[in-house]
Parts: C-alpha cells; sequence; structure tokens
C-alpha cells in the first residue's frame, strides 16, 4: 500500500509541480484555490466562501492553472 502512495505522490507532484513551483517561487495561493475548489465540488461560489475572496478571484487563480498545466 505504501509504494501506491508514493507513485501517486510522485504522480501528483508531476502533474501539479509547475503550480506549487509558481506557488513558491511568486508566494502566490494556487494550489490553495484549486484544492478548494475541488474540496467545494467544483464550486465557485463555495471556494469563494472556503477562501474568504472574490468568485473572480477564483476565477483568475483556476484560469493561471489551467494555464500553468498546459492542455490535457
Amino acid at each position: 500500500m505504501d509504494g501506491d502512495r508514493g507513485g501517486v505522490a510522485a504522480y501528483g507532484d508531476r502533474v501539479l509541480g509547475p503550480v506549487l513551483a509558481c506557488d513558491t517561487e511568486r508566494d502566490t495561493e494556487r494550489g490553495r484555490t484549486l484544492r478548494a475548489y475541488y474540496d467545494q465540488g467544483a464550486s465557485l461560489a463555495r471556494a469563494e466562501d472556503a477562501l474568504h475572496v472574490h468568485a473572480d478571484t477564483v476565477v483568475q487563480r483556476t484560469d493561471r492553472v489551467a494555464q500553468l498545466l498546459g492542455p490535457d
């Protein structure tokens, strides 16, 4: 089971690496926003409430995440 977790963690790091690196380099919260968005059932309104930010902020951050991750 631990091997599976390591593989999942490595996959997550590989896929989300650009987002996490950007957060570290630029002191942004895109990774946190992405997590809140999905924790809230992919609802912008609920993510906005959970993060205590304006809905436009959530949209801007998730748009930037999409740019960082590139096409499927």
